[in-house]
């Protein structure tokens, strides 16, 4: 709960800013929100912190706690404790961090998504089925980064940009 001094303050600044007066139960309800939003941000902000220091630690990375879920910063699935990796290049699966480690990936797509595209987009973006890119990266006409399963098959494409400029073009569409 708000005090009164906060709610009147709120009020206060409200007023100065948009020019207008609003009841204490929309400045109670307002603040409340804008509290609560500050609150969300300074946890964000303390666990960061915490990561930033173990990592100091353990430079190479390590895995995040079991008790929280997370999403790799590449191919979006769910990590959690043992299946997830925290390093200079963000929270990641243990199959794509592998990748990066090989070098089939580099550290500039977890950090920039919009220098590559996922199967998925090209279905979304460009209109093409799962088996017609399969088929152009077979014939050469697109270049993939192929990130492998534990069985040595397929588990998820990385099409960068820069490598297939001008390869995709639909309907005035294109990679460029």
């Amino acid at each position: 709960m708000l005090s009164k001094k906060s709610i009147e303050e709120y009020k206060r600044i409200y007023k100065k800013e948009f020019g207008k007066e609003i009841s204490d139960e929309e400045a109670l309800e307002q603040g409340t929100r804008l509290v609560n939003s500050f609150e969300i941000l300074h946890k964000i902000n303390v666990r960061d912190k915490i990561r930033k220091k173990k990592l100091k630690q353990h430079p190479k990375g390590f895995h995040l706690p079991e008790s929280e879920i997370y999403n790799c910063c590449i191919c979006g699935n769910s990590v959690q404790g043992k299946t997830s990796w925290y390093d200079k290049n963000g929270i990641k699966c243990l199959l794509c961090q592998k990748a990066l480690d090989q070098g089939i990936i580099s550290s500039k797509v977890c950090h920039d998504s919009d220098i590559w595209y996922a199967m998925w987009q090209l279905k979304d973006k460009f209109g093409f089925h799962y088996q017609t890119v399969k088929k152009m990266i077979r014939l050469g006409e697109l270049k993939a980064r192929i990130i492998l399963d534990n069985n040595s098959k397929p588990y998820f494409y990385v099409f960068l940009k820069e490598e297939n400029k001008g390869k995709l073009n639909l309907k005035n569409k294109s990679l460029d």
